[in-house]
């Protein structure tokens, strides 16, 4: 396999432009919207100075490059996220990457056996600690 070309993709059928633009901009507001409260969540946990207009054009460009070689729209990994909350080094982020490749390409046949429930609760379980339950109190 080889590194994919920088093209300008072209739709396979008919494109309605309208609809195309709606979901293009429904897509990009989930996207920033979990981005940035994912990123306050942390910086306020860590008493982290953080710029959301940077982060914001970070993931922007991205998403630019991901379109110009027929990725999937880039986001925040809230599951990795979670899981690297609390480690010690930034190599967390590595192993998590190699991790991730390793689960991706060696174990993936053997977890496209489980049920989506089990995989749900497993996400569920990874993430749980980010809710803050007094403020559901409160409500």
């Amino acid at each position: 396999p080889s590194l994919p070309k920088l093209q300008v993709p072209t739709p396979k059928g008919q494109l309605n432009i309208g609809t195309f633009c709606v979901n293009s901009l429904l897509l990009a507001t989930v996207i920033l919207l979990e981005h940035v409260a994912l990123v306050k969540f942390y910086a306020d946990k860590n008493n982290h100075d953080v710029s959301i207009t940077g982060d914001l054009i970070a993931v922007g460009l991205a998403n630019i490059a991901g379109g110009l070689t027929g990725s999937f729209a880039v986001g925040i990994g809230l599951s990795r996220s979670a899981l690297n909350a609390d480690a010690a080094s930034q190599i967390s982020l590595l192993m998590s990457a190699v991790v991730s490749l390793i689960i991706v390409y060696a174990v993936a046949p053997i977890l496209s056996m489980l049920p989506d429930p089990v995989l749900g609760v497993v996400l569920f379980m990874a993430v749980i600690h980010m809710v803050d339950w007094r403020i559901i109190g409160r409500l």
